[in-house]
């Protein structure tokens, strides 16, 4: 039993779900709703650890080029 009728339609709701953007053009069956739910939590938390890693990045580079040791 499949719970999307193409691969588009599986990354489609995968991409909303993840950016936590929700649209619900493509809802799932009740028993597999919890797929939308964890993939919007996981986006969420990846969206903060970038923003961690690519600031102490910025913050190491910035400190590279004025010759400042870690």
């Amino acid at each position: 039993m499949s719970v999307f009728s193409t691969l588009e339609e599986a990354v489609y709701y995968s991409l909303v779900a993840y950016t936590t953007l929700g649209i619900g053009d493509v809802v799932v069956p009740q028993h597999q709703r919890l797929l939308g739910g964890m993939t919007g939590a996981n986006g969420f938390f990846m969206f903060g650890l970038m923003t961690a890693m690519l600031t102490d990045i910025f913050r190491h580079v910035g400190r590279m080029q004025r010759g400042l040791k870690d």
